[in-house]
């Protein structure tokens, strides 16, 4: 029995083509996403909060708006993962530097945290409970340190995004192609 085995073959996925107008690349695409991970950090750093408005008929609708420092540090997060494959290995030890410093200060924080919960009388433990605060051992949850611990990661992906800015430099990323006509 002669089996159907299609005649094809996986050509070069660097010029792969959707259609006529739009090509696959690579620097592109890290281009595109460094673009939008600066335009979220050169925007103004503030939490995020909810519009509340009344329409015509009295309703309430709530908006959220966007946390500008969570959306850049997303952004970075994106960078990394579409330059994964990019990455040297002073780049890796660098970002991974930053990363561990992250968990060391999310560590920290937890810590602090819970000492300062097994301190307190348990008339104020109720009222924090009351109050939607909950000590969660290994966790940050108290609003003044999670905001410490996202000013500080805002700073480790500032960082960890120059990282990135610097590797695009010393692969050449976005040197002159020539191209055929």
């Amino acid at each position: 029995m002669v089996e159907n085995i299609p005649d094809f073959e996986i050509g070069d996925i660097e010029n792969f083509s959707s259609n006529k107008d739009e090509q696959f690349s690579h620097s592109s695409l890290v281009m595109s996403t460094m673009k939008r991970a600066s335009e979220a950090g050169s925007k103004e750093m503030k939490t995020g909060w909810f519009n509340t408005r009344q329409d015509k008929q009295g309703n309430t609708i709530k908006t959220y708006i966007d946390d500008t420092r969570k959306s850049f540090i997303e952004s970075v997060k994106t960078c990394c993962m579409i330059m994964a494959c990019d990455l040297d290995p002073e780049a890796e030890d660098y970002i991974d530097e930053c990363l561990n410093e992250i968990d060391q200060k999310k560590i920290e924080l937890a810590k602090l945290e819970e000492e300062s919960y097994n301190k307190l009388n348990e008339g104020l433990k109720i009222l924090m409970k009351s109050n939607g605060i909950y000590n969660i051992p290994g966790h940050v949850s108290h609003p003044e340190l999670k905001e410490h611990l996202i000013w500080f990661e805002l700073e480790m992906y500032r960082s960890i995004f120059a990282e990135l800015s610097r590797l695009t430099k010393r692969l050449d990323f976005f040197k002159s192609q020539a191209f055929e006509a």
